[in-house]
């Protein structure tokens, strides 16, 4: 016999532990499947001051790997300081999967969801874990999987095609504020000093400019992007790990909910990094995604409002957030005219 639930979560993330959570305390029995081991290490290494709202909204008050840091940013000419937050992912990541299972998620993890099949009441998933297949049932499915998902949607690029290519240091120094942000030629850096005090160190680039190099290539960009730095070179000592690459581009999913599936996360929108507002848009889209198919579930007559009213909730955090990063660029193009910043200095429609 298949395993059950009222609700399956796919992806363990910000999103989607927020959501299992929430729905799980809302007296849903929950399923969460998560492909990966934790702690792991993802970018999104830098978040803005606004988590702090979110993750109390969440009753959150002391969430473990995030602390609060001073940002460094020379751009458009000038150069300011102001405070944010640096969260080592793999340990804030695990701490918000431990509180979905406090709250009563069944979690499988490592494992790997396939195959989603609707049947008569719901979804039919396949699930692989040590070794061994089972099929989990459900009324209704979220997919948190991240931009390639579970459920296959098309996606609408909202902004230019950027790819990252990060790595992680041991700090040559230690002084001085622990985010540094600089606009670079054609390209602009970030880096963050980490609670386990090693740095995450991002170029953020054109995506054409490194989409036909190889490994080697790739890390030679990437090292001597980072070298050329004045603010962000020094600082680095010795590279820990290998020249990692993933696509920065801010995009939407076509569709993100419907009558018994819905899409949180980076599954249903992605920003631009230059925001530092990723990770707190997820779980702001796991808690609106949470109350639609809570609504969906036990109202089924306000399915097509609650729809509605997510729908609506993801285009208006696209508009903001998208012409706030078409702003930064646009300041940074009128100081120095090069192809790189023109596309981005243009907010979509």
């Amino acid at each position: 016999m298949p395993d059950r639930a009222d609700i399956c979560v796919i992806g363990g993330g910000p999103a989607g532990s927020t959501a299992a959570r929430q729905l799980a305390l809302l007296g849903h029995s929950v399923h969460l499947v998560e492909r990966a081991v934790f702690p792991r290490r993802r970018l999104g290494d830098c978040l803005a001051l606004g988590i702090s709202q979110v993750l109390g909204a969440l009753g959150h008050s002391d969430p473990s790997g995030l602390r609060p840091a001073e940002l460094l940013a020379r751009w458009a000419g000038a150069e300011h300081r102001s405070p944010t937050f640096v969260a080592d992912r793999g340990v804030f990541d695990a701490f918000l999967l431990d509180a979905a299972r406090t709250a009563g998620v069944r979690v499988s993890q490592p494992a790997l969801a396939r195959r989603p099949r609707r049947h008569d009441d719901g979804w039919r998933i396949e699930v692989r874990q040590a070794g061994r297949c089972f099929d989990l049932d459900c009324r209704f499915l979220i997919d948190a999987g991240g931009r390639a998902g579970l459920l296959r949607r098309n996606r609408r690029r909202a902004g230019a095609r950027t790819t990252a290519l990060y790595g992680y240091w041991r700090p040559g120094v230690r002084d001085g504020p622990g985010v540094r942000v600089e606009a670079g030629h054609d390209e602009w850096l970030c880096a963050a000093l980490l609670p386990d005090d090693t740095i995450n160190a991002m170029v953020f680039v054109e995506r054409a400019r490194c989409a036909a190099l190889d490994g080697d290539a790739r890390r030679r960009l990437y090292r001597s992007t980072l070298s050329a730095s004045d603010l962000i070179g020094p600082w680095l000592g010795t590279q820990l790990t290998g020249t990692f690459a993933c696509d920065a581009t801010s995009s939407i999913a076509e569709g993100t909910v419907g009558r018994d599936w819905i899409k949180i996360g980076e599954a249903a929108l992605t920003l631009d990094p230059l925001s530092a507002q990723g990770v707190q848009t997820a779980m702001t889209t796991a808690m609106q995604g949470s109350m639609a198919a809570h609504s969906i579930l036990r109202r089924p007559g306000t399915a097509a409002a609650a729809a509605s009213f997510y729908q609506a909730h993801l285009r208006r955090l696209a508009r903001h957030h998208d012409g706030l990063a078409a702003e930064h660029y646009r300041r940074q193009y009128q100081v120095q005219d090069r192809q790189f910043w023109i596309p981005r200095a243009v907010a979509p429609s």
